[in-house]
């Protein structure tokens, strides 16, 4: 029961608000004291939760502190105050659970409705799309992952050509992303000379919720299979999808119900 409660504490801290009380209450007849006077399960969990702030906090102080994505003249949207139409926040979570299931990759934040989410937003790390949120509740919402198969993570995006010299990327083309499983991205519609091995591939104007100029990976491979004169490339986003522990959701108002309904009857 008291393993229970630590891991109940550790994990969803906010369903269980007085789990700190609980453990102080539980241990003492059972573990020893540290010199300090504290048990060394309740100082465990506050080290925890010392370290899980600080994360949240560095991620938060990193997004803000951005520079500019890509060259302007691309047609990308800026890292800077009042680059957007619409007011855009910052809002930090933490991972709570991964997907175990092959058929579906996305994973749960602590954050929901109460925090302003709802479907469609773009979940960051650094200047990196890792995922988009799909489902939301009061306190929690599942986060598709860009590598996820599901048509709800297909997304224009501009492929960037990166100078040997470490320079301004340049446009090279324009297609359309979707997740290819397992840690890989699939960008198709593209013509033979819009794609090479290294290039950048980064969101472009045109889905709602999901700002241009994010970072979706890196190009591994290039190749037409069908002949038919339609490439594809696979990309290999630059974070550890299996590895986050916290993101930034950027949160901005939703759409109208007039015109999400208007677009739900066509």
């Amino acid at each position: 029961m008291l393993l229970g409660c630590l891991v109940t504490a550790l994990v969803f801290p906010r369903a269980c608000e007085s789990a700190r009380v609980r453990v102080a209450v539980l241990v003492p007849a059972t573990a020893g004291v540290t010199g300090s006077g504290e048990t060394a399960p309740v100082r465990v969990w506050e080290e925890a939760a010392a370290a899980g702030a600080r994360e949240l906090e560095r991620l938060r102080a990193a997004y803000e502190a951005r520079p500019t994505r890509v060259a302007p003249s691309l047609g990308a949207l800026e890292f800077a105050p009042g680059a957007q139409r619409d007011p855009v926040r910052a809002l930090t979570a933490r991972v709570l659970h991964r997907d175990a299931s092959a058929a579906r990759a996305s994973f749960v934040i602590d954050a929901g409705s109460a925090a302003g989410l709802h479907n469609g937003l773009a979940v960051v790390h650094g200047d990196s799309l890792v995922g988009i949120v799909q489902v939301v509740t009061d306190d929690y919402a599942r986060v598709l992952r860009v590598d996820d198969t599901s048509p709800q993570v297909v997304l224009p995006v501009v492929v960037l050509a990166r100078p040997a010299d470490g320079g301004v990327p340049t446009r090279r083309g324009a297609g359309v992303a979707n997740g290819g499983g397992t840690g890989r991205i699939v960008v198709s519609h593209l013509a033979a000379d819009e794609a090479a091995v290294g290039d950048l591939v980064v969101t472009g104007a045109g889905r709602f919720g999901i700002p241009d100029g994010l970072v979706v990976g890196e190009i591994v491979r290039v190749e037409d299979d069908d002949r038919d004169g339609e490439w594809r490339a696979e990309v290999r986003p630059l974070r550890d999808l299996d590895r986050l522990e916290a993101v930034v959701v950027l949160v901005r108002p939703e759409l109208p119900e007039p015109i999400r309904a208007a677009g739900r009857a066509r």
